[in-house]
């Protein structure tokens, strides 16, 4: 676009709508080229917001601007010329923006609950997660411009400008815009159309944006932790036509060009200096020796931290009563790095306070540097600035001048580090006294504990000779005792002289597993020593019987090949009385599928002991009622073998050896733990348990 113009009256070339340099007379606006008109893009349908501040009003910001950029060269403003002030009037897109996005996410929670650890027999904490579903509807609405002229058309700069600063700054504008004609002299700034669609630009310019906002507004409703989360959104982008006024600036220093760029408010800028490369550099010194030193003090403060902490926790296990000297060290040397990295820290401060103070003073004089640069080069030189405006700078710089602090205080605040220190060494101390006591009463303690353990000692050989003395007594009787078993035994007609044959009743027997090569059979026991269960396996087919008071009283037969079980009860009947007063007779039933059948015939004698089973075997007892040794009527001959008061009552038997010299006893600390013999071309195991 050329806003150049001939000067009606002496030929000359200059600014349309502005006065000539060389005659004085006002150079008239030229003449517009319309654009042809049609129903969507029409002057008349445009909004249109107008100037509402001067050139002069952008060169004094731009000036001012200026003065706040750090790095500026000493001698700009004295070298400093402004160029040129041109207006823009820019057509642009206004999209009204809103849009709604539903989501749905998995909220994730995490729960602690206590479970009993069988092993270590407490409760140990466990956590878990639990999800929650969650959903909802994310909304906003908003404001965006967008240039709707040709790249090419105006500055690169000025370009970029609305595109990027002034996107979202579209609100202000359009509730003081207008919709009328523009007028000639408007008409000669404008910037005509690049004939693009609403839609492409937004797409250009302004969907991606869309897209940011509608992922943080969504993100902000979300709860802290989630996982699955899926979004979607829809939009609704109604957009006008608008007009927007923008000043640029060039300006130049030394022969380099820079530029300017504001809106019509002169509010949002854009603003391209030059930068002393010498001053860049030492304050980017100063910046990176302030930042060393912070990092310095601050592993400073985190080091003093730390060892004051460990120190106050090591100060708690000095008061325990059994403190170890591993421990008072290691308290000891927590307290020295506590004080060595106390005292550096105060070091480090002080040097960040410094640093700080020279990036400060470095600032102010640089910054009241320009600012007197400025004020002294506008008394001889407004940059095209009325009077008005010049002094209304001034008097803002002076202004600015005075009310700012250009103090620097470099003095470090390093009274906390005192009081945790003594704070810290209170503590210590007294927990350090409490564990010299500690020690000194641990010490009388032990000489206590030393006494009386050499007490305790003379007290246990004491106790160990009378229990030396008991046992020998005791042993005297069981000897004694066995004496009179052996004897007892001699007075039967075969000698009993194996382990085997003096079993009988083993005391204190729980369970017998007697073991062949086809079948076992296990046997178990209460306390008294009476059978209470039989389980006998003959490798198809398990039968377990069930023993109370001495009575065969049920049965449960399983085949292993099918989940078929049999139950079966057992049932005595007495029979009438005979003449013979010592014994007496029942019989034994097996009751079944509402079936009855005898198995077998009981004798009992008037104790309830058996002595007889079907005829064939008569059972003898000792004097503590123990079934010794049975007749086999068949053989004519009497055994002693390790038999149960109930053993031939049962349908499992304890089965006999019939030659007693092949019988094989193992003993296990005195007591006997297996029995191996042969009986019935069989070889037979008996396991015995207690």
């Amino acid at each position: 676009m050329n806003t150049k113009a001939i000067c009606p009256n002496c030929g000359a070339e200059g600014t349309a709508g502005r006065f000539c340099e060389y005659c004085g007379t006002k150079i008239p606006m030229p003449k517009p080229k319309r654009k042809k008109k049609s129903d969507s893009d029409s002057d008349e349908e445009k909004r249109i917001f107008e100037f509402q501040t001067s050139e002069e009003d952008a060169v004094q910001k731009m000036l001012y601007q200026l003065t706040e950029k750090e790095n500026l060269p000493k001698d700009f403003f004295q070298n400093c010329k402004v160029d040129e002030v041109k207006p823009y009037y820019i057509p642009v897109y206004y999209y009204q923006c809103s849009f709604e996005a539903p989501w749905s996410c998995v909220k994730l929670v995490t729960r602690e609950y206590e479970v009993y650890n069988r092993s270590t027999g407490r409760n140990e904490k466990k956590k878990t997660t639990e999800r929650y579903p969650m959903n909802g509807v994310a909304m906003d609405s908003f404001t965006y411009i967008t240039c709707a002229g040709r790249k090419e058309d105006l500055p690169k700069e000025l370009y970029e400008f609305i595109n990027t600063e002034m996107i979202t700054k579209g609100a202000s504008y359009y509730d003081n815009s207008k919709v009328r004609e523009l007028t000639n002299e408007e008409s000669a700034i404008l910037v005509e159309n690049g004939g693009f669609s609403h839609g492409l630009l937004w797409k250009q310019n302004c969907e991606g944006l869309l897209a940011a906002r509608v992922r943080k507004t969504v993100r902000s409703q979300l709860p802290d932790r989630y996982e699955d989360l899926s979004y979607s959104y829809s939009y609704n982008n109604p957009s006008w036509d608008m007009i927007l006024p923008f000043w640029v600036v060039y300006y130049s220093y030394k022969g380099k060009k820079f530029i300017f760029v504001t809106d019509g408010l002169v509010k949002t800028t854009r603003l391209n200096s030059p930068i002393d490369e010498k001053q860049a550099s030492e304050s980017e010194t100063i910046k990176k020796d302030l930042a060393q030193k912070s990092s310095k003090s601050g592993w400073s403060i985190f080091y003093f931290i730390l060892f004051s902490l460990a120190t106050l926790i090591t100060s708690v296990f000095l008061t325990e009563e059994n403190v170890s000297l591993w421990c008072i060290l290691l308290s000891i040397a927590f307290m020295l790095l506590t004080f060595i990295n106390g005292s550096m820290t105060k070091k480090r401060l002080k040097e960040k306070k410094k640093a700080q103070a020279v990036q400060t003073k470095n600032q102010n004089e640089t910054w009241l540097q320009r600012k007197e640069q400025l004020s002294f080069t506008l008394t001889h030189n407004g940059f095209g600035m009325t009077d008005s405006k010049t002094k209304e700078l001034l008097s803002t710089i002076k202004r600015e001048v005075e009310r700012k602090d250009m103090s620097v205080d470099s003095k470090a605040n390093c009274l906390w580090v005192k009081i945790i220190t003594g704070i810290v060494l209170i503590i210590w101390g007294y927990c350090m006294i409490q564990a010299v006591g500690n020690i000194q009463n641990s010490r009388e303690q032990e000489k206590i504990a030393e006494k009386t353990a050499l007490e305790q000692a003379e007290q246990e050989r004491l106790a160990e000779r009378a229990a030396f003395e008991k046992a020998e007594q005791e042993r005297k009787a069981a000897e004694a005792k066995q004496y009179e078993e052996t004897e007892f035994l001699k007075r039967v007609e075969e000698v009993a002289a194996t382990d085997l044959q003096k079993l009988a009743l083993p005391f204190g027997i729980k369970e017998i597993i007697a073991v062949t090569s086809k079948d076992s059979t296990t046997y178990y026991f209460n306390n008294q020593g009476y059978l209470t269960d039989i389980d006998a396996y003959d490798g198809d087919i398990t039968i377990s019987y069930k023993f109370e008071n001495e009575k065969l009283v049920s049965s449960e037969e399983r085949d292993n090949n099918s989940n078929d079980i049999e139950y079966a009860t057992y049932e005595e009947e007495i029979r009438k009385s005979y003449s013979d007063e010592s014994r007496y007779y029942v019989d034994l039933y097996l009751c079944k599928d509402n079936e009855k059948m005898k198995i077998t015939t009981l004798t009992y004698d008037r104790q309830g002991r058996m002595i007889q089973s079907a005829g064939l075997a008569l059972f003898e007892y000792d004097n503590k009622n123990r079934a010794k040794e049975f007749t086999m009527e068949a053989l004519e001959r009497k055994y002693i073998c390790f038999v149960l008061p109930v053993s031939m009552y049962t349908p499992y038997p304890l089965c006999t050896p019939l030659d007693m010299n092949g019988v094989n006893v193992i003993r296990h600390n005195g007591k006997i733990s297996q029995i191996t013999f042969n009986a019935s071309n069989e070889k037979i195991v008996c396991y015995f348990k207690y």
